[in-house]
């Protein structure tokens, strides 16, 4: 369980570049304020309808619209208006859904143990949510006997995922997701305009996400008056690899906008995160002030077992070793990985009170804990 966790966050880090999958549709669409996008690159709504491109398709991608008929070519999929029975192959589309009240349409999840929303653990508990197996390994099956309005799905760079071709050729519409491959966190988030235009209700999610974008911009305005940029490394190894987040991530653009810097190794520029052995990162450490985001670990203990070599860290010594783990359940799931791409604002406070509490007196930390 604990590796094939470790596995699909690891996907987030290793997939990059841009999401483009065009879906555009002919009915009504909720648009942004002054019709002008906001933060995602990944999707746009214009007065035609919602446009996602495909890089495996070298832009050209597929079509979705709302209509009767399921498969009407390889490249124009349509799928019914407002859909009634979804089935999420990730837990981030279940909080797309959860925020916009909408988890009584969720009929089918994926690693169904990751789950930490209460309303969507209840109904799994009851039967009325049903497990479809992992990202690892879909139980078509099970999918097929849920009769899915859709299927929302985890976009890709690298070859299509089988699951894509085996589901549509059942005659099951698949919508890619390209949140995790945003460049800033409000981008991420801003994808549930695009979940709920999809879904029928694209007034509430951009209300939704306008509340979110002006909490976020609040926070980051009390980090304009921080004094420094404390230097954070981030990750843990993982089979001798340590995949070093880019400047262009969503994650970077985080701490950057908590006041801190992420160590990169020079690739400021970069939207993905950089494979490195572990001798080329113990400069890194060196420079640390922070370090973030240890693998699954909740104690120092745990860090420093796993290579005698992290105790030389002065992260470690300093006792300045944080992780995202605060909310998690006896399965592995973890809440930031969930509820968390919808609050990037409670995010960056958790991040603003460990860089600088002095502008967070009294902070309550939400995803965030301290490994001692």
């Amino acid at each position: 369980m604990e590796k094939s966790l470790r596995v699909k966050f690891l996907l987030c880090a290793l997939l990059c570049a841009a999401v483009l999958l065009n879906v555009s549709c002919g009915g009504g669409v909720s648009k942004k304020a002054g019709g002008v996008q906001g933060h995602a690159e990944g999707f746009t709504l214009t007065e035609e309808g919602l446009r996602v491109v495909d890089p495996r398709a070298g832009g050209a991608g597929v079509v979705y619209r709302f209509g009767d008929s399921k498969m009407l070519s390889d490249t124009l999929v349509t799928f019914v208006a407002a859909p009634r029975r979804v089935v999420c192959l990730s837990t981030t589309y279940v909080a797309f859904m959860s925020a916009l009240g909408l988890e009584e349409r969720i009929v089918g999840v994926s690693s169904g143990g990751y789950v930490m929303n209460p309303v969507v653990e209840e109904r799994l508990a009851r039967g009325l949510v049903k497990e479809v197996g992992s990202d690892m390994s879909i139980d078509y099956e099970a999918v097929v006997s849920l009769h899915p309005d859709v299927v929302l799905a985890y976009a890709t760079s690298g070859p299509e995922p089988e699951f894509y071709g085996r589901l549509t050729s059942l005659g099951i519409p698949v919508v890619m997701v390209g949140d995790y491959m945003e460049r800033t966190p409000l981008a991420r988030e801003e994808w549930v305009r695009a979940i709920g235009w999809l879904m029928g209700a694209g007034a509430k999610a951009d209300s939704v996400h306008s509340a979110v974008a002006e909490r976020y911009e609040d926070a980051r305005r009390i980090a304009e008056r921080a004094q420094g940029r404390p230097k954070v490394l981030l990750n843990l190894p993982w089979q001798e690899t340590w995949y070093v987040p880019g400047g262009k991530t969503f994650v970077a653009e985080a701490f950057r906008d908590a006041g801190a810097e992420v160590l990169t190794a020079g690739h400021d520029d970069s939207p993905s995160s950089t494979p490195m052995g572990m001798e080329d990162v113990l400069g890194l450490a060196l420079q640390a002030d922070f370090w973030f985001h240890p693998g699954m670990a909740t104690t120092l203990r745990e860090v420093v077992e796993q290579n005698e070599l992290f105790s030389s860290f002065p992260a470690v010594k300093r006792g300045q070793v944080w992780n995202n783990n605060l909310r998690q359940n006896a399965h592995g799931g973890n809440d930031y990985y969930e509820s968390g791409v919808m609050a990037p604002d409670v995010i960056l406070r958790d991040l603003l009170a460990i860089f600088h509490p002095e502008l967070m007196p009294n902070h309550t930390f939400t995803y965030y804990r301290q490994l001692r």
